[in-house]
Order: structure tokens, then C-alpha cells, then sequence
């Protein structure tokens, strides 16, 4: 999955990407892989832990090189759920269940933009 191409769309707003790849974290052997689009007013960063599976979503007040920074507040992405967003949670395979979910994620993301200027309490500054 390419999330730069995916969430490509932040950019035309001024949003800033960086992908980082954070080593021996949690004490392990694990990888945290975090895609962190920002701006002057906070930061928006996928975490994906590879060797569990594991996919999060979480708001800074802004980028930082460092994970515990980045990972300061979790998003319930479900908080506002959309009826196509409910009629689809029922997936047969990890894979395409997290396509399809960054896939409404970005949906929600436009939406939100569209309609309040910001998403997730992070403002358009363009």
C-alpha cells in the first residue's frame, strides 16, 4: 500500500509527508513504520506495525521525529461513521479490509474538509 499515493490530496491543502521507520521499538525486534501528514496546526500519522498487523490513527500538535511525540493522541476513526463506512466493516481479509478502509478514510478526510475546513481538529491553512 502506498499511503503517500493514497493521502496524496493533503498536499494541494499544504500539507507536508514524511515517512519515518522506527526500529527495536517496544523494548523488541518490532518496526513501527508512521506516514505523518502536518501542518502548522498539528499532524495526522498512520502507524503501522508490521509484524502484528496492527494499524492506528493519531492527532499531534505537531511533526516530530520522535514516535512517542507523534503518537500523543489516538483518533477513533469511527467516531463519526458514515453508513457506507458501517455497511462495510465486515471483511473477509486483513489486506483488503485495510485498503478499503484507507479508502473511506480518505473519503471522510475530503468530507470533512469540504465541509469544516479541517479534519480531525487539523485546520486548512491554504
Amino acid at each position: 500500500m502506498n499511503i503517500e499515493k493514497q493521502f496524496n490530496f493533503l498536499k494541494e491543502y499544504g500539507f507536508e509527508f514524511k515517512e519515518q521507520i522506527f526500529k527495536n521499538v517496544y523494548n523488541s525486534y518490532f518496526t513501527v513504520h508512521t506516514y505523518s501528514f502536518y501542518n502548522e496546526d498539528g499532524c495526522f500519522t498512520i502507524y503501522h506495525l508490521p509484524q502484528r498487523g496492527e494499524w492506528d490513527f493519531f492527532y499531534s500538535k505537531k511533526f516530530s521525529a520522535v514516535m512517542d511525540d507523534l503518537l500523543t493522541s489516538r483518533l477513533d476513526i469511527y467516531e463519526k461513521e458514515s453508513d457506507m463506512r458501517m455497511q462495510n466493516r465486515d471483511r473477509k481479509t486483513w489486506l483488503c479490509m485495510m485498503k478499503k478502509e484507507l479508502s473511506f478514510l480518505v473519503d471522510d478526510i475530503k468530507h470533512q474538509i469540504k465541509e469544516k475546513n479541517e479534519f480531525f481538529g487539523i485546520k486548512i491553512l491554504v
